[in-house]
């Protein structure tokens, strides 16, 4: 009989998952929360992904001078580098121990002492809590789907209270009104008609209107050169850098579906991201072109009266996405 080998023992899939969001994120392919929430079914611990791959991004500095000093990228070559990122992120910050049972984590469990060395040189700037509790969440209702005062009115239904604020002019406020939201209330900003705000620890991932794109989760930030764009139904519109796709929905919502939208992606993942998102908002006046903008020409676009260039570096919300973070983590 031929001895039967052990069979060899895997990385734990929480580690890859996190490490290929990880990498997506810094690649523009999206925000933490929804590339977490896209992988639900690939590693159903969506808290625990969050954690770790937040965690990253928020320790990032001090990560890559510990890997500097250590050379571990180098020495270590062979091993994806999004995959150590992660281990050194949960070795250090996150359980702060690794099973040891792979090679990988072996491995990486090497270099804890000279990591807990090389922190002494860094001067650490600790994440302040305060900093991200009060942030409010902005929600967009995608007016394709249902109008804003449809959509007051059912949140209403499910018993949150609206606090208004009835004075344009008075912006000071209105920002101390938006301070001071409780749990079960919420208002509708001042600038952008179809944004609503949340305070801060509200959550949407399992709500039945984020799922069927009635809501869009966007920051204020986001929403801002869309409505100062101000397209008008009927008119044609390029969007130069349209992916993930949260700024071309917005541009749909102001036609009203009527006119075009040229919404351009050079990169093939991004454009296919782009085309679900436009897909799922019952954005009917959107086309999708894989292609880099700066090798087109404007016959490829005809009749264009708006053009929008806003990168996704700087869209929806890209300090939030640095600090954000789920409650309760495991």
């Amino acid at each position: 009989m031929f001895k039967s080998e052990k069979p060899s023992v895997r990385l734990p899939r929480l580690y890859k998952i996190a490490a290929l969001i990880a990498k997506e994120y810094s690649e523009g392919l999206g925000s933490i929360k929804q590339l977490v929430y896209e992988k639900r079914k690939k590693h159903p611990r969506i808290k625990s992904l969050f954690a770790l791959v937040s965690v990253l991004y928020q320790r990032k500095d001090e990560i890559e001078h510990l890997l500097k000093k250590t050379q571990l990228l180098d020495k270590e070559s062979r091993i994806d580098p999004w995959v150590i990122k992660i281990l050194v992120t949960e070795l250090l910050y996150g359980k702060k121990t690794l099973s040891g049972q792979t090679r990988i984590e072996q491995t990486i469990k090497g270099y804890e002492q000279m990591f807990k060395a090389h922190l002494s040189d860094v001067i650490e700037a600790p994440v302040k809590e305060e900093t991200v509790s009060t942030k409010p969440k902005y929600v967009r209702v995608n007016t394709l789907k249902k109008t804003v005062g449809e959509a007051i009115d059912a949140f209403r239904d499910e018993e949150w209270i609206l606090i208004k604020h009835s004075d344009k002019n008075d912006y000071n406020g209105f920002v101390e009104k938006v301070a001071a939201l409780k749990d079960g209330e919420f208002m509708v900003d001042m600038h952008v008609p179809s944004l609503l705000i949340f305070p801060s620890k509200t959550h949407f991932y399992n709500h039945q209107a984020y799922k069927n794109a009635t809501i869009v989760l966007q920051d204020k930030a986001s929403c801002l050169p869309v409505h100062l764009l101000a397209p008008c139904p009927g008119s044609t519109v390029l969007d130069m850098c349209a992916a993930p796709g949260m700024k071309t929905t917005q541009l749909a919502a102001a036609l009203e579906n009527q006119g075009v939208i040229y919404a351009v992606e050079r990169d093939a993942k991004r454009a296919g991201i782009l085309k679900g998102i436009v897909g799922g908002s019952g954005a009917t006046c959107v086309k999708v072109i894989n292609k880099d903008v700066l090798q087109c020409n404007g016959k490829e676009f005809p009749g264009v009266e708006y053009i929008l260039v806003d990168p996704s570096c700087s869209g929806s919300g890209k300090e939030r996405r640095l600090l954000e973070k789920i409650e309760n983590s495991s």
